[in-house]
């Protein structure tokens, strides 16, 4: 795992305080934050998902020298992000998104859908609409 980037979670979260205790870090603020992100762009929405899907993928994450020491429970989680400041971790994840913002390259291909089905009178008759953006040199969505 290459920490110096620019570009790189560590290298942006790194002046994150850590709320907790020293003695209570069995798990990096690192791996909490970074399983976090990543979880949640893969469509976890709560931190027992989130756990699951960094079960699901530790083989994968250690691999990239994440979650050494196993993955956090939920209620690890939980309680990692009810302390932290929330100001402080909107600020290095905007400069994260804008750091990587800046490094894309090339054409952004730009495409929208609106799922066939999806209007319904407990929606309020709103279609559900659906747009993504693919960044071709960086094959990144």
């Amino acid at each position: 795992m290459n920490t110096h980037k620019p570009n790189s979670i560590f290298a942006v979260f790194k002046d994150l305080e850590d709320p907790r205790k020293q003695r209570n870090q069995i798990y990096s603020l690192f791996d909490i934050v970074t399983i976090s992100i990543l979880a949640v762009l893969c469509g976890a929405d709560d931190w027992a998902t989130i756990h699951l899907w960094a079960s699901c993928n530790l083989p994968w994450l250690q691999e990239h020298g994440i979650c050494l020491a196993g993955v956090p429970s939920h209620d690890t989680l939980g309680r990692f992000f009810r302390y932290v400041s929330a100001s402080n971790f909107e600020r290095c994840f905007v400069q994260w998104t804008q750091n990587i913002a800046g490094a894309i390259k090339g054409v952004i291909a730009i495409d929208g859908k609106t799922l066939r089905g999806s209007c319904d009178a407990a929606r309020e008759g709103k279609a559900i609409h659906m747009v993504s953006a693919f960044a071709a040199e960086n094959k990144l969505i």
